[in-house]
């Protein structure tokens, strides 16, 4: 099967950083004018922008892992699938109306991807 979930979740996550970068440019430019220690916590809007920034970084961390999997054609455990899957949901359910949709391919194809079910092939 050919590489594209971690990719796509990696897109995903960078996509998020810059489209952060621009709506909260202000908060982020505040955060980083402050020098980031104890700059967030008790100003407006700063929380929400790093929490965001922060998010974005995490998922191309994820999909950097899962694109290595994907790579060396080694399973996806399923707990991986089931948890993207449950977050994917719940960020569709929450905020409808947000990029919680672009997660549903790569939810979707974990599932798809050959995975590591306790108690096949030995284990």
């Amino acid at each position: 099967m050919k590489r594209w979930v971690g990719r796509w979740i990696m897109f995903v996550g960078a996509t998020h950083c810059v489209f952060g970068a621009f709506v909260f440019f202000e908060p982020l430019s505040g955060i980083l004018r402050d020098g980031l220690w104890n700059a967030v916590s008790g100003y407006p809007g700063r929380p929400l922008a790093f929490w965001f920034e922060l998010l974005g970084i995490l998922m191309v961390l994820f999909g950097a892992t899962i694109d290595q999997l994907e790579k060396n054609q080694q399973a996806i455990p399923r707990y991986i699938a089931v948890g993207f899957a449950f977050l994917t949901a719940l960020a569709i359910v929450a905020i409808p109306a947000s990029g919680g949709w672009l997660m549903l391919p790569s939810a979707v194809g974990l599932f798809l991807e050959k995975a590591d079910v306790p108690g096949q092939n030995g284990r």
